[in-house]
Parts: C-alpha cells; sequence; structure tokens
C-alpha cells in the first residue's frame, strides 16, 4: 500500500510539474518579467498536489507566491515585477498630451493678453483722435460764428449809412432839412434791404443756384413765384424785392413790368442780364444778337426797370454777366461798371453776386455793373468788397439814362 501511494504521488507530482512547464511561457511572456525558476513550478507543483491529496502545502523554496488576479510573478513585498508595456506607452502619450495642452493653453492666454493690450491702446488713440477733432470742429464753428458776426455788421453798418445817405437826398429833394414827418418813413422804408425775396425766370442752373443762396442766407425769405410770369391779375403781397434771371432765354419787358406793378411792398429789382447789351453792334456779341435779338430784348428790359424805377421810387441792381458755366478752375471774380469784358463766369459765383448785390454790397444800388469770372479758387468777402468798390467812381452814373 505504502509503495502504491508513493508511486501515485509521484505521479501526480509529475503530472502537476508538466502542466506548471506549460504554463511557464504566459509567465515568461510578461513585460519585463524573467523566467520562473524550476523550484517554483515545482513548490507550485507541491501546493497543488498537497492541497489536492489533503497534505498541507509544500513551502516554496524561495518563497514566491502566484498573483491571485493574473498570470504574474510577485516578489514577497507585493511590489510588481514590472508594468505592462502598453501601459506605459499609453502614459507617456498621456503626458505628452498634457504637455502640449498646457502648452497651446499658455499661448492662447498670451494671444488673448496681446489682443486685450491692443484693444486697449486702440481705443485710448480713437477717443484721443475723437477730442482732437472735436476740439478743431468747435474752433472752426467759432471761428465760422465771428465771421459770421463781423460780416452782418459790416453789411448792417454800411447799410445804414447807405440809408441815412438815401433819406437825405430824399429829404433835399422834398424841400426839407429833417425828417420830422411821420409820413415820410414810408418812402424811406423803400430804400432797406430786402426782407423777402421773389426769384422770377426760366428754369436753369443760374436760378436754382440763386435760390439755394437766398433760402441760406440768414434773415432772407423766399416766396413762391412758379406760375407769376404766366398768372395775370395775381396781386404780390409779401415779398420786397424781385429777382429777374435772364441770362438765359431773354424776358419780356411787359411781362416784368407788370410783374413790378402788382408787387405791392416793393424796395429792390434785381435783373440778371448778359453781358453785350449795349454792344450788340459790336463783333461777337452782333453774331449772338442777329438771330434772335436777345440783347436787344434784354436790353429793353433794363430800360424799362430804370424808367419804372424813377416812378415808382425803388432801387435796381442790373449785373450783366458773361456765359454761365461750370468751370470750377473758374472761382475768382472781376466787377466793373457799365457793359465790358467778354469772358465767361461760374455759375456759383454769378450766384453769390446776386447775393452781395442784395445784401451786402450799397454801391450795387442803382448800378449797371459786368461780372466775368477769373482763375482762382474761391472769392473771400475782402475781395467781393474790393470788386464792387470799382463801381464806387465817377464814370458810373446813378440816374439812368435821359
Amino acid at each position: 500500500g505504502g509503495s502504491s501511494d508513493f508511486a501515485r504521488n509521484m505521479a501526480l507530482a509529475l503530472l502537476l510539474t508538466v502542466l506548471g512547464a506549460c504554463a511557464a511561457p504566459s509567465l515568461a511572456f510578461s513585460p519585463g518579467g524573467s523566467l520562473p525558476s524550476p523550484r517554483l513550478s515545482f513548490a507550485h507543483s507541491s501546493a497543488l498536489s498537497s492541497g489536492v491529496m489533503g497534505r498541507p502545502p509544500v513551502p516554496s523554496a524561495v518563497g514566491a507566491t502566484l498573483s491571485p488576479g493574473r498570470n504574474s510573478l510577485f516578489r514577497p513585498n507585493g511590489r510588481g515585477r514590472a508594468a505592462p508595456m502598453a501601459l506605459r506607452m499609453a502614459q507617456d502619450d498621456m503626458d505628452d498630451l498634457a504637455k502640449k495642452f498646457e502648452q497651446e493653453k499658455q499661448t492662447r492666454i498670451e494671444m488673448d493678453k496681446i489682443f486685450s493690450d491692443a484693444s486697449k491702446d486702440l481705443e485710448n488713440l480713437a477717443n484721443k483722435e475723437m477730442e482732437t477733432l472735436k476740439e478743431e470742429t468747435e474752433g472752426l464753428l467759432q471761428q465760422r460764428e465771428e465771421e459770421w458776426e463781423a460780416l452782418g455788421n459790416k453789411a448792417a453798418e454800411a447799410m445804414v449809412g447807405k440809408v441815412d445817405s438815401l433819406a437825405e437826398d430824399f429829404l433835399k429833394k422834398a424841400g426839407r432839412s429833417t425828417d420830422d414827418d411821420d409820413d415820410d418813413f414810408e418812402e424811406m422804408e423803400r430804400f432797406l434791404g430786402p426782407s423777402e425775396v421773389a426769384v422770377v425766370g426760366e428754369k436753369t442752373p443760374l436760378r436754382d443756384e440763386v435760390e439755394a443762396r437766398v433760402r441760406g442766407y440768414g434773415g432772407l425769405e423766399m416766396s413762391s413765384c412758379e406760375r407769376l410770369l404766366e398768372t395775370r391779375g395775381m396781386v404780390i403781397e409779401k415779398s420786397d424785392t424781385l429777382v429777374f434771371v435772364g441770362d438765359g432765354d431773354a424776358l419780356d419787358r411787359y411781362t416784368v413790368e407788370r410783374l413790378i406793378k402788382r408787387c405791392q411792398k416793393l424796395r429792390r429789382v434785381v435783373i440778371v442780364s448778359s453781358l453785350g447789351v449795349e454792344r450788340s453792334n459790336l463783333f461777337p456779341f452782333s453774331l449772338q444778337n442777329a438771330l434772335t435779338g436777345s440783347l436787344d430784348k434784354k436790353r429793353d428790359v433794363e430800360l424799362g426797370v430804370i424808367e419804372l424805377s424813377k416812378k415808382l421810387g425803388f432801387a435796381f441792381s442790373m449785373l450783366r454777366v458773361g456765359k454761365v458755366g461750370t468751370d470750377a478752375s473758374l472761382g475768382g471774380v472781376q466787377v466793373a461798371a457799365g457793359d465790358q469784358m467778354s469772358e465767361d463766369i461760374n455759375v456759383g459765383v454769378a450766384a453769390d453776386a446776386v447775393v452781395q448785390a442784395l445784401m451786402l454790397q450799397p454801391a450795387a444800388l442803382n448800378c449797371s455793373m459786368s461780372l466775368v469770372g477769373v482763375k482762382a479758387k474761391e472769392v473771400t468777402q475782402d475781395e467781393w468788397d474790393d470788386e464792387f468798390l470799382r463801381l464806387e467812381g465817377p464814370e458810373v452814373w446813378r440816374g439812368g439814362p435821359t
């Protein structure tokens, strides 16, 4: 019985040894591991055999045990011999990704800081520019207000002086030396500046510019005159100044005189005519006048206004302009008494001349003048004053032809 037990135990041990040898490759294949010793396999087999046979387990020669959960070998202190290679590679990749993420995060923070600083700099620069522009604008507005105030004072002084002179002449003609009679005020009022203007004439660029200048001038009002030339019997109640724009086709003398007589508060009449009305028989104006006689018709209108001025007592101004165009280089002006020169004129300069004659130049009262354009950027008020001073000379006849 003893020999058979011994034989059976040896066979079982041999079987377990073979099984241990088969399991050895999986143990040896663990990353970082080493091949198990024969003693481990024998001890393992001894332990298994003891468990099977009911005997106490055979202690290991080296004190090693198998991991309970995996086919890996553990040392007695509980630490694994090696970590799996895949886990190590995954850990390295995670570390690299973490470093890249941290670098990108830091770069994004730096870029945000740069953008924030640049935005603040731009905002500060824009605020400074806006403040500068605001100061410059306020300065320009203040300068314009001062210029307009000075211009208004100058015009008022000139107009008062002219009114005083006209009033004195009127009183002398009436045989009086003082204006103590209240009835004289209504007559003297005719020589005051305009307050409401009616612009009459065919639709031309110059008429449009004149209307725009009159509307833009402070203290003046515009009357609607679209039907004045065609409507009979209409009374002009509010307008105290009539501006007839006749630089194009000639106006009809009868129509002009009819409108003047129907204006109940008339003070001033301004006629915009053409150069050559007194030279229609001379070249080159004779060619212009040969076919239609337009220059003779325009001169006829002028003579009719002068005659009515003597009868009704209003002041007149005859502005004879050159060919009206849009040449921007002709920003200057030249003024002369009578009918002189033959050059063209810019439409804006011609319209400004009408406002000057109406509001700012007493020398234009009861006067016929010629205006042409000259090469310049613009006309200042001082230059306008200098040009109209040419009308103060002895060559100007104030009373109209006899």
